[in-house]
């Protein structure tokens, strides 16, 4: 599993905690990334975790990694969805599932590249767009 943008790492530790068996945490924050790392010890997931130190699209730009799950949730009012989404679908699996959360208004794209938009549900301020990969 990838969490992008990664912040105090609640996303992916959920995740560890109801069986994923590795998370890939990205922030370009050394501050985030401590905080991440603390949360990681005191629940003791950091033997499933790996941290990586840099910007999102960097990241994506670089990595052979393939994610099963992806979660992206950049800062708000940026474009960086219309930036990041090409890119992480040529790193998810079939089948892939990628979460976006963002800003309730923002238009979502039905499908970006191999992505296909298959479910959308706001929570007020926040909207929360599910995608799944179809390589065939």
């Amino acid at each position: 599993m990838l969490d992008l943008f990664a912040g105090s790492g609640q996303m992916g530790i959920e995740a560890l905690s109801r069986g994923a068996a590795s998370v890939v945490f990205v922030d370009r924050s050394a501050r985030s990334l401590q905080v991440t790392r603390e949360n990681l010890e005191s629940v003791q997931f950091t033997e499933q975790a790996q941290l990586h130190q840099t910007e999102a699209q960097s990241f994506l730009q670089s990595t052979a990694m393939q994610f099963d799950i992806a979660i992206l949730d950049p800062p708000y009012r940026k474009g960086m969805h219309e930036k990041l989404l090409p890119l992480l679908a040529e790193h998810m699996a079939d089948n892939g599932i990628v979460i976006c959360e963002h800003e309730t208004g923002l238009e979502m794209p039905q499908s970006v590249g191999v992505l296909e938009q298959k479910k959308q549900k706001k929570y007020g301020a926040i909207t929360v767009t599910t995608y799944i990969c179809r390589r065939d």
